[in-house]
């Protein structure tokens, strides 16, 4: 245990996040919760906007974005909204960087690729056209 680096101790730490996360989207999934949990942790997430919380967005919308919409479609589009808001200041944020040559541009760009695939996420839930996953699709000819 003591011999990984920080890289296999963060990788395993997602991996762990993930998997508990994808415990409550199952109980989601399954109707065994309501979608209130997990839109104050997306709201959560968002909020604090860093790099390994975008990808936890992503995992999570890409998972039961379609499902949450259809159980909580005004908190969905307040969701979208706060991440429009988020990605523009952001932008903002790496073109003043820009300005002043600042080297950790292009660390800001790769969470910058992160941040807009969470929008083409968001875009497909807002549109109702993401791809349901094979999971939820199952589950739902039960």
């Amino acid at each position: 245990m003591g011999t990984e680096s920080p890289t296999e101790t963060a990788q395993t730490g997602k991996t762990e996040i993930k998997n508990i996360l994808n415990c409550l989207l199952h109980f989601f999934v399954f109707e065994s919760m309501t979608g209130h949990l997990l839109i104050d942790l997306i709201r959560y997430l968002l909020k604090s906007f860093a790099e390994p919380d975008i990808e936890i967005l992503i995992f999570v919308l890409h998972n039961i974005g379609l499902q949450l919409r259809k159980e909580e479609p005004t908190a969905i589009k307040d969701i979208i909204e706060l991440a429009e808001q988020k990605k523009n200041s952001y932008i903002a944020h790496i073109t003043m960087a820009e300005a002043d040559n600042d080297p950790a541009v292009d660390e800001m760009k790769q969470k910058l690729r992160k941040i807009n695939f969470l929008s083409m996420e968001l875009a497909d839930i807002k549109n109702n056209k993401g791809a349901t996953t094979i999971q939820v699709r199952s589950i739902e000819h039960l």
